[in-house]
């Protein structure tokens, strides 16, 4: 499992919203909350994204994801807690194995 942390050290993955975006908030369809649950975030916070973009669940699950990098939630803004985020809310194994050979 990777443990690359995704902040502080932007550095060493300048392309992580790039990697958050295609990776996951596309791929959250019908499980958003779970994801931002996942990582962390608290029902508020969770709220506050899809009021935020309430036509867009991608855009609010990418909204949430960069308010945890930015380090809002109860979980540290990791690779290995997005992978697990993203099994907790039951996406598909193929996209996690992606993102997990992309951050390899």
């Amino acid at each position: 499992m990777c443990h690359y942390p995704l902040f502080p050290s932007h550095v060493e993955r300048q392309d992580y919203l790039k990697l958050l975006r295609t990776y996951v908030s596309r791929k959250a369809a019908g499980k958003a909350s779970a994801v931002l649950e996942g990582v962390g975030l608290d029902a508020p916070t969770i709220e506050a994204c899809f009021s935020a973009h309430p036509r867009s669940e991608e855009n609010a699950v990418q909204g949430g994801l960069t308010r945890w990098c930015g380090g809002q939630g109860t979980k540290p803004p990791t690779w290995e807690v997005l992978l697990a985020a993203m099994d907790y809310a039951q996406i598909e194994q193929h996209h996690i194995e992606c993102l997990r050979k992309v951050l390899a």
